[in-house]
């Protein structure tokens, strides 16, 4: 992610998709269970990983537990 103090904060143009998956029919009374596909395992060194989760029907509250399974050469 680019932070250079101008418009570009925030520009994650040069970053990598990693991993992605979607969940379908979920209410508030299902714990659901994503796997997702793996796009890429290759992090570089000093590189943050960022997941992000969206409420696409309504403005309640959403929880997520993500868990990043790594191996450390």
């Amino acid at each position: 992610m680019i932070a250079d103090g101008t418009t570009n904060d925030g520009n994650l143009t040069n970053g990598t998709v990693l991993a992605d998956g979607q969940a379908t029919a979920v209410d508030r009374n299902v714990c659901k269970t994503v796997d997702c596909t793996i796009q890429s395992s290759s992090v570089t060194s000093g590189k943050v990983i960022l997941c992000t989760v969206e409420n696409e029907t309504n403005t309640n509250d959403i929880h997520a537990q993500i868990q990043v399974k790594y191996h450390i050469a």
